[in-house]
């Protein structure tokens, strides 16, 4: 996993769309339980059966890079979730085998922290669902063989 060092805080980020959007924002009194990035790899691990032991001996490796990961109001009154980035596998000698782009939204319920958190959240369990359809899209290809065996 790689991503931007305002992803090692802990503060749930926004960014008003429709006022100045690339000036990233921080709730001032929610934050996240641990490092979202440290999070969202612990949440791919699990759900997708990987391991964090090292990469030495590993048949294939899968690096996520998210380079956005916030909440977007594009009006006061609507917002989603934005999980943005790339994937990619790679084999034992850390050669390309695929890459896959990643721009992934889901509508926030609500226009506050507590809308943008469950929003991100629904953007990491697709990100997962996109990862496992990938894979076996790869697999079925022929591009890459499972990690695993």
């Amino acid at each position: 996993m790689r991503a931007p060092l305002w992803m090692d805080s802990l503060g749930v980020n926004y960014r008003l769309g429709y006022a100045d959007p690339s000036r990233l924002r921080e709730y001032s009194q929610v934050r996240w339980a641990g490092a979202p990035a440290r999070l969202v790899q612990q949440r791919l691990m699990q759900q997708l059966g990987l391991s964090n032991s090292g990469q030495v001996g590993a048949r294939c490796i899968l690096l996520v890079e998210i380079n956005e990961f916030s909440q977007i109001f594009s009006s006061p009154e609507r917002s989603k979730g934005i999980l943005q980035g790339r994937a990619l596998w790679l084999d034992q000698s850390r050669r390309q085998l695929a890459e896959l782009h990643l721009a992934i939204e889901s509508v926030a319920v609500s226009q506050d922290s507590r809308g943008g958190v469950r929003a991100l959240q629904a953007t990491v369990e697709q990100l997962t669902a996109d990862l496992l359809a990938w894979e076996k899209q790869l697999i079925a290809g022929g591009k890459i063989r499972p990690c695993s065996g």
